[in-house]
């Protein structure tokens, strides 16, 4: 049996997101019955007496009032620093509709065995919506920590964090969008980050949230232009493709059959890839 006990996820879940809980801790099962632990923070209107009895070992639930998913999270690693809980163990911050790799976490488990001194450990991720998928592929040195001008080239949901890193951060609530991609620069920041990449699914994440919608292209474009002012950084990105997907963003209608097209050419592509190797 693979020892999965040093790692922890910590997993919003919002009123709209009850039916969804018990599928996740389902979807989990595999992570749990080798001993790790899920945090799933509750809001506070939400039912409380929860029957014990019904709890899988290693789940931890919590009710608290929250602003967003990143106070969600905020209130997860502060519940965190208020138990007895080593620097070597690690976190990963997911939402409710993500779910994690088993063969990632064995691998990353192994790599801890022989690196505990890792700050990240991150994979590749698989995207869905509407029925399609394709595969994001991390890069093997990310330059989310290990460049001047910064980009957010991997998919953070199931990112495996060094609670040294962590602890006493938190993310910036007055970022809808971007508080994760502050979060990690602050990191780099302050200190040299040990990150590797293992060669597998990270996790399978979906693409219909807020952060999909027109109004997030919007959104983002300010926050990065807010982190840049606040952090002293270059956010690489294209600019002038961030101006036109701001102008599609405008028409909803439009942006939705742009961004269905855009998926399914994505899919064709990694089809194509995948059979010409």
């Amino acid at each position: 049996m693979i020892d999965f006990s040093p790692l922890w996820l910590i997993v919003p879940a919002f009123a709209k997101d009850v039916s969804a809980v018990s599928g996740f801790l389902k979807n989990h099962k595999w992570f749990l019955q080798n001993a790790g632990h899920i945090l799933i923070k509750m809001s506070a209107t939400q039912d409380s007496t929860k029957n014990e009895k019904e709890v899988p070992l290693g789940t931890t639930f919590i009710w608290q009032s929250d602003t967003s998913v990143y106070d969600a999270w905020n209130q997860g690693i502060e519940y965190l620093e208020g138990i007895a809980f080593g620097d070597d163990r690690y976190v990963a911050f997911m939402g409710i509709d993500d779910c994690l790799s088993m063969e990632f976490i064995s691998q990353a488990s192994s790599l801890i065995n022989r690196e505990p001194r890792l700050d990240i450990i991150y994979g590749d991720t698989i995207h869905r919506y509407r029925g399609m998928t394709f595969r994001r592929t991390a890069p093997k040195v990310s330059r989310l920590f290990n460049a001047d001008s910064y980009t957010f080239d991997i998919g953070h949901p199931g990112v495996l964090n060094r609670w040294e890193l962590v602890k006493g951060r938190r993310f910036d609530c007055s970022l809808k969008l971007a508080a994760d991609l502050d979060f990690y620069i602050g990191i780099s920041q302050a200190q040299t980050v040990q990150a590797k990449k293992v060669d597998s699914i990270q996790a399978v994440v979906g693409s219909e949230g807020i952060s999909n919608t027109p109004s997030a292209k919007l959104i983002y474009e300010c926050e990065w232009n807010a982190i840049e002012q606040k952090r002293g950084v270059s956010i690489d990105r294209h600019r002038s493709w961030a101006f036109i997907a701001g102008l599609i963003a405008r028409s909803p209608r439009l942006f939705e059959v742009i961004r269905v097209i855009v998926w399914k050419f994505r899919q064709m592509l990694q089809r194509s890839r995948n059979h010409g190797s």
